[in-house]
């Protein structure tokens, strides 16, 4: 889990102005960012495939 906390951070705070962002856009960048994270960031470790996408091949995800 410390794992997505870390690259949100890098990849929404560090470096993109967002410290005038008021809370209801970063809340819309996090869930953004959680939504790419889980279906679209392909992981070596998984096949090279996002983890909803390896969940669903095993059956355990709708």
């Amino acid at each position: 889990m410390e794992g997505i906390f870390g690259t949100m951070k890098n990849d929404i705070f560090y470096g993109r102005g967002c410290t005038n962002a008021t809370l209801n856009e970063l809340k819309a960048k996090m869930d953004g960012h959680i939504v790419w994270h889980n279906e679209k960031f392909q992981k070596r470790s998984l096949g090279s495939m996002g983890s909803l996408q390896y969940r669903r091949s095993l059956g355990l995800a709708a």
